[in-house]
């Protein structure tokens, strides 16, 4: 598990809502899994695993939330 801090944003792709995590060291990432709509454009710390699938937003690679909160 990987804890991950930087700005949040959810971008619609196709009718499809997804979420960018862009961290302050490195590449941005798309989470999956649940996170809540009222962090959207905050700074937050997320709790995540690394998963082996291709992102729909193809940014970077793919964390699965474990936990997201306000930084």
């Amino acid at each position: 598990m990987e804890t991950l801090t930087g700005d949040l944003r959810r971008d619609e792709l196709g009718g499809a809502g997804v979420w960018i995590l862009t961290p302050d060291r490195g590449r941005p990432v798309q989470l999956v899994g649940a996170v809540d709509m009222k962090l959207e454009g905050r700074r937050v710390t997320v709790k995540a695993r690394p998963v082996e699938q291709l992102g729909f937003a193809m940014v970077g690679p793919v964390y699965e939330v474990v936990q997201v909160h306000p930084a």
